[in-house]
């Protein structure tokens, strides 16, 4: 029986996968009510993980009307991942000459493991793994406004992936898959900056300066 912060967590990251999962055109309304019925807990814990995902920009939350999964235009993708891109950027270089959190390299060590044992992986697995990536780099930035800015817009990058995921599943994968290796190699150097950078495709070994180049790093 998991403990109540651990099935909150649970809840949290199935209700994430649905809403990257979700077709942008087909906006996902998510109800309290049915929610908190549909995973056997009170309103509380479900309002709470609703202010979460609010938080880190997946959804808006509409008073008298629900809870609705944020909705992007085609024609956003590329602001979004330059937008990430330039927010990476901007958190390694506050964090020049850091060395790596144990926790950190631990999460990253094992993710390459699990990746790297698994050649093939379902659509929700992708996005669970898209978010330890995010966790990992989050770990990483010091200062708070960057690291909110950044978890929302690694959201926004997992979302638009989720969605090549399930039109090209092997090329999505295999893609995210080189960039996790490419991170581990970054971890012999033991320095938050450069693995922040690498993890973006900005490192001076992964140097990139395009639209198609800053989503390849974020496969």
């Amino acid at each position: 029986m998991p403990t109540g912060m651990q099935l909150r967590q649970d809840v949290l990251n199935t209700v994430r996968v649905r809403i990257c999962l979700s077709p942008f055109d087909q906006p996902l309304v998510l109800h309290e009510g049915q929610l908190a019925d549909e995973f056997g807990v009170s309103r509380t814990p479900i309002r709470q993980i609703l202010q979460q995902l609010a938080v880190e920009g997946l959804v808006d939350i509409r008073t008298g009307y629900g809870t609705v999964a944020r909705v992007f235009k085609p024609d956003e993708r590329d602001m979004a991942f330059l937008v990430y891109r330039e927010l990476a950027a901007a958190s390694a270089n506050c964090v020049v000459g850091e060395t790596l959190a144990d926790d950190v390299r631990i999460s990253l060590i094992g993710l390459h493991g699990l990746i790297s044992s698994s050649k093939t992986v379902t659509a929700p697995k992708y996005v669970e793994l898209l978010g330890q990536i995010a966790d990992a780099m989050k770990g990483l930035v010091r200062d708070d406004v960057l690291k909110n800015a950044l978890v929302v817009s690694h959201w926004r990058i997992v979302r638009w992936r989720a969605q090549d995921f399930m039109v090209d599943p092997n090329g999505t994968y295999g893609s995210f898959g080189q960039n996790v290796h490419r991170i581990i190699r970054s971890l012999e150097m033991n320095d938050a900056s450069y693995v922040l950078r690498t993890a973006a495709g900005i490192s001076s070994g992964f140097l990139r300066s395009d639209v198609s180049s800053a989503e390849e790093a974020t496969s």
